[in-house]
């Protein structure tokens, strides 16, 4: 088999591929083989007509579709295997298939998008400005430990007075447009929060005063702006019932509450921890700000070439982390795109500046790795899979042990990364 590689646009290569006489048989012998038992003739068992004889019977190419699809593989696996430089990033195509009526063998093309070849700019000598750590105000304490507190808070029923300001209230509802029920407009237990603004404005403030038990209609008016278009400004009503109200009862921000909350022992000691805790979660966030700076001017410096492909696939990353994002909130996709009048067509614009950087960050990495042969030793391989075993409870014998090979992967990367961010840091100034 023979192959020669011509370079096309876009970080595109097209695989110009010819396979002889004898590699052609064998496809089609093995494509005979492989579909031999859908044929059957007067005379034969099913699977046990002889090649020849169907080839006689159906025409010499009945085989052809199939030996194609073999000897296309073969192809693309060989010209793969011969030339390392070759690395798919996308779905090949194929096209000038060409049978030699001859038998003489089959030649072909298949054009696939590779990982693009960077030319590395300047990455070394640089002075780089460095982010300054947001200094840590009292407002940001306090909003800690109220964080605090609201996770350590319980739930109370209320059943000896009306719903009030600050109350959740369980309710059932339905909402009309002009008499009619509207599209997701109505629902069971649904837990409200009075004065936390997520419903239509008007409707909490309507609930204030009512008793558990209460069941009246409510008026409202959509907003001119709401995502659902053909809900915009119209008038609803919705009838609602108070099935139950619950109150939020948070602790005592006091000693007692350190002690119980955390090792401390006094209110103004967890104070201190907290500042000191966000002032080193703001230290660390400057420190990647600077980073990300240090890496987009060493990016803007560097040439590439990136195929669609690439970016479609960071593309399809972010929408997928979206999503995510939204189930994890109690929302889908399909009402997101519904109440704010978008698609995925426009989602996919908004996150494709992203994307690129993305794709452009992570080649030009990779390229200053294998520049500067940045690896690991023996010993820092074993310590970055002894920390990360640590982080997850285990000893690094049980993680080594129990580990998938892309775990570990995984991790060794990750200290390539960090040892590939010391060696900019060293090499460049940040001031």
């Amino acid at each position: 088999m023979d192959f020669s590689k011509e370079l096309l646009e876009k970080s595109r290569v097209k695989l110009n591929i010819t396979a002889d006489t004898q590699e052609w048989e064998h496809s089609i012998d093995e494509a005979y083989h492989k579909t031999k038992f859908k044929y059957s003739l007067e005379g034969f068992r099913k699977g046990k007509v002889p090649k020849a004889m169907l080839e006689r019977v159906y025409g010499k190419g009945v085989f052809y579709e199939d030996a194609l699809d073999i000897i296309l593989q073969e192809g693309y696996d060989y010209a793969l295997k011969t030339d390392a430089a070759i690395v798919p990033v996308g779905r090949p195509s194929v096209d000038d298939v060409d049978i030699k009526e001859d038998g003489s063998g089959v030649s072909f093309s298949i054009s696939v998008a590779v990982e693009p070849e960077v030319t590395l700019g300047k990455y070394k000598g640089l002075k780089i400005e460095k982010a300054v750590a947001a200094a840590v105000e009292d407002a940001a304490v306090d909003a800690e430990l109220e964080r605090l507190r609201q996770r350590n808070s319980s739930v109370e029923d209320v059943t000896d007075r009306p719903l009030a300001e600050g109350d959740t209230a369980n309710i059932d509802f339905t909402g009309y447009v002009d008499g009619v029920p509207f599209d997701n407009g109505a629902a069971k237990d649904h837990d409200l929060v009075i004065g936390s603004k997520t419903f239509i404005p008007g409707f909490e403030e309507q609930l204030i005063g009512w008793n558990i038990g209460d069941e009246k209609d409510i008026t409202v008016k959509f907003p001119d702006d709401y995502g659902a278009e053909q809900l915009k400004g119209k008038a609803a009503v919705f009838t609602v019932k108070l099935n139950k109200i619950t109150k939020t009862v948070m602790p005592d921000l006091d000693d007692e509450f350190a002690k119980d909350v955390s090792e401390y022992d006094t209110l103004e000691q967890l104070k201190a921890a907290t500042h000191e805790k966000l002032a080193k979660e703001a230290e660390e966030r400057a420190q990647i700000e600077t980073e990300n700076k240090l890496v987009d001017t060493i990016v803007a410096t560097c040439k590439m070439d990136i195929p669609d492909e690439m970016i479609d696939e960071q593309l399809e990353r972010h929408i997928e982390e979206f999503k995510y994002k939204l189930m994890y909130q109690g929302l889908d996709i399909d009402n997101y795109y519904k109440f704010t009048n978008t698609t995925e067509d426009d989602l996919k614009k908004q996150y494709r500046d992203q994307a690129i950087k993305n794709v452009q960050s992570s080649l030009v990495l990779e390229a200053i790795i294998k520049a500067e042969n940045i690896t690991l030793s023996e010993d820092e391989a074993n310590d970055a899979l002894a920390k990360y075993a640590e982080m997850m409870g285990k000893s690094v014998e049980d993680f080594k042990k129990s580990a998938s090979s892309q775990q570990k992967e995984y991790v060794i990367n990750r200290a390539v990364s960090d040892k590939l961010l010391a060696f900019l840091t060293d090499n460049n100034t940040l001031a």
